[in-house]
């Protein structure tokens, strides 16, 4: 990445990585200050709508803060916010710009788009014009505990390299806040107690290959049960090398990603996405996706995030016109709810959620009403009808599905949404967005429970982060695991690894609660991690009786280690286990590429239906176990959900064999084949899929539209 030429506010002494910052005198410039919009906004504020019993408060408005695309608040109920002032102003898309569209669908790297700027440099008025404004992240602070911001604070600045997109996620951790601005995810800290980032530290680079569409940026914060730290990216793309020398690039799609809080051990969750603007772990530790959608008719989705999942969205889907509008994206129903005939090398949404999905936090309900317990609260950005939404999930085989779903505030258009440590949500507005990028407006509300804000939780909560879990005896720390906040629970399950290891399999065992026992299980499995041995404390869980959840998180945990000598152990879950259980038990062996378990998959693969989430799994285990042979074998197998399992793990590997499959006799898995040979660009299999051509039945229906359209595609490139 070029640093550029004009100064930041904060020029770089030291380089490269770990940056210490010192004052400039000419920094780029934001937006003019724009009047104290407190009253209208405090007046704004008397005409929600909110449940009953709950109240509305101004936390801060303009001039304290303008344009926040996201925030967050720290330890100390500090809050944090990402403020964008470069939308259409060095932050281009390839919709209002279409002169980069062509290019924008080939270039690479981060480095190809740069040249695209510069190629293009003259449209613009030259270079300068990318590095003019900066994004800045605004730190805003209740001094006096009046429930309002009386103190606000640029904590940085200067994120206007011309390779810069909008800072749009945010995270405070510990002492560090983590924000991602495309092409970079990065490591803020004050350590002179100033309310000023002294040190700016680039944790990882290569995000957002293409200009694809604004808002469609690197976002999403927020830290996993496993201890590490998850985010995502819009279908702008990434080509990222990790730490340990490991190059990950999906191209003109979007993903979720994890890492350690120093960027160590990067890599891909799941892909196919369009803009999952925030992630959110529920309370045992599934994670789910905000999607956006293309804004063609299709829905905003909520995503279950899988390993090796792959969502199906690529961005140059976007602008294929009519009649084959958006392509397959519509012609195959890619983004519908699970039904027959779906492309089954794609995992379907969960349900339709709001139009312009925002930010997206998890609730344990601590300071709500009794309906908020463990719910998911969206911010809906849609103009006349936008607002907070809530809802809850359950599960539905191996995978979820939504209930309860309900306005929770409304009207206003909200970017993010967050759960404070005192028992109120908090939701930043960024108001009617300008396309000049002239926007200079920006509100955080607060709603909370009047009569719950007294309440012993509540004033423990705020108590217990403000002074920190590291004080806490390995005593509390155990019984901090029945806390009824989960963010308490995974603190105290972090520090408890920490000073007290031995005590979690007792815990995991013993407890009469299932969220402590749960904790306890990921706490043993993120040991497991670094020491494989200690994965036999798992196993006496995975014969629990009547609690189902518990040896499914007790599978799931396993995988965390490389502990294959207890694979055997798997086998009884696998085969005789819920829809749940069969999922970990066949993520777990395939992480272990576990051999002897391919027979086992296939068995189950047999007799699996109408169960998108475990046939993934399944699938994916075989991939990863990575016996093509074995695999190959199936082919031929009378049973077709098992030629289907075969074909897309091969799919999975990208092996050429998956052609073998384009002369089956079942259509749906022939159409399958035809997706795998040309859309993974299977050039040599090409001759293999025109071929079909030649050998069509009478009497095709429109079912076969996918296959014959690929087909034709294949013999056109052969000429």
């Amino acid at each position: 990445m070029r640093f550029p030429r004009l100064l930041f506010l904060f020029a770089p002494i030291v380089l490269p990585g770990l940056i210490l910052l010192a004052q400039s005198d000419t920094p780029p410039l934001t937006q003019k200050e724009p009047a104290d919009g407190s009253e209208a906004a405090a007046k704004q504020a008397t005409g929600f709508r909110l449940p009953p019993g709950l109240k509305a408060e101004l936390f801060a408005a303009e001039p304290k803060l303008m344009n926040p695309v996201a925030f967050c608040l720290d330890e100390k109920g500090r809050v944090f916010v990402a403020e964008e002032f470069r939308l259409n102003r060095g932050t281009e898309e390839n919709r209002g710009r279409s002169f980069l569209l062509d290019d924008d669908l080939q270039v690479k790297t981060i480095e190809d788009r740069l040249k695209m700027y510069e190629k293009h440099s003259a449209k613009f008025g030259g270079m300068d014009y990318f590095r003019k404004y900066t994004d800045q992240v605004r730190l805003l602070e209740d001094t006096t505990g009046s429930g309002r911001a009386d103190k606000s604070t640029i904590f940085a600045t200067g994120f206007n390299d011309p390779l810069d997109g909008l800072a749009a996620g945010i995270m405070a951790w510990n002492g560090s806040v983590y924000l991602t601005e495309i092409p970079n995810l990065w490591r803020l800290k004050d350590t002179k107690g100033t309310g000023t980032a002294d040190v700016r530290e680039k944790l990882l680079t290569g995000f957002g290959v293409s200009c694809a569409f604004l808002g469609h940026d690197l976002h999403g914060l927020t830290v996993g049960p496993d201890g590490k730290l998850y985010f995502s990216i819009g279908d702008r793309g990434y080509n990222v090398t990790n730490k340990e020398g490991k190059n990950f690039t999906g191209l003109r799609t979007g993903a979720v990603f994890r890492c350690d809080f120093d960027g160590s051990n990067f890599e891909v969750v799941h892909k196919g996405l369009r803009n999952p603007q925030e992630l959110a772990f529920d309370q045992y530790g599934n994670l789910f996706a905000d999607d956006n959608n293309c804004d063609k008719g299709d829905h905003a989705r909520l995503v279950y995030i899988c390993e090796g999942g792959d969502s199906g969205w690529n961005m140059a889907f976007q602008t294929i016109p009519e009649p084959y509008m958006a392509g397959p994206w519509f012609a195959e129903r890619m983004w519908h709810l699970p039904h027959e005939g779906q492309p089954a090398w794609l995992l379907p949404p969960v349900g339709k959620i709001g139009t312009g999905p925002g930010g997206f936090a998890f609730s344990s309900g601590v300071g709500l009403p009794e309906r908020y317990k463990n719910t998911f609260l969206m911010a809906n950005y849609a103009g006349g009808f936008g607002g907070i939404e809530a809802f809850k999930v359950k599960q539905k085989g191996a995978g979820f599905e939504i209930e309860d779903y309900h306005d929770f505030l409304k009207p206003l258009m909200p970017t993010d949404v967050e759960i404070g440590y005192d028992g109120k949500v908090y939701v930043s507005e960024f108001g009617p967005l300008k396309w000049d990028g002239s926007n200079n407006q920006g509100r955080i509300y607060t709603v909370f429970d009047p009569k719950k804000q007294a309440d012993a939780d509540v004033v423990g909560m705020k108590k217990l982060f403000a002074e920190g879990f590291d004080n806490l005896d390995a005593n509390k720390l155990a019984e901090m695991l029945e806390h009824p906040d989960m963010r308490a629970r995974m603190r105290s399950q972090f520090e408890l690894e920490k000073k007290d290891p031995a005590r979690l399999p007792k815990i995991a065992k013993e407890s009469k609660h299932q969220l402590a026992r749960i904790h306890a299980i990921w706490g043993i499995g993120n040991l497991a991690a670094k020491k494989p041995e200690l994965a036999k404390d798992l196993i006496p869980l995975l014969s629990n009786e009547g609690d189902g959840e518990i040896i499914a998180q007790a599978l799931k945990a396993l995988g965390r280690s490389q502990a294959m000598e207890l694979a055997p152990h798997l086998k009884a879950s696998l085969s005789s286990g819920q829809p749940r259980s069969r999922y970990f038990a066949a993520e777990t062996l395939g992480k272990w590429k576990y051999t002897p378990a391919v027979e086992w998959i296939f068995d189950i693969l047999a007799v699996t239906e109408n169960d998108p989430w475990l046939r993934h799994s399944l699938v994916t285990a075989l991939a990863r176990i990575d016996d093509k042979d074995a695999i190959l074998k199936r082919a031929a197998d009378s049973n077709s959900r098992v030629r289907l399992g075969a074909l897309l793990a091969l799919r999975q590997l990208a092996d050429a064999r998956v052609s073998t499959f384009l002369t089956d006799n079942d259509l749906f898995i022939r159409t399958e084949a035809a997706r795998a040979v040309h859309d993974l660009a299977i050039e040599k299999e090409y001759p293999a899929l025109a071929e079909v051509l030649t050998k069509l039945p009478a009497g095709l229906s429109q079912e076969a539209d996918p296959l014959l359209r690929r087909a034709i595609h294949a013999a056109f490139r052969l000429g």
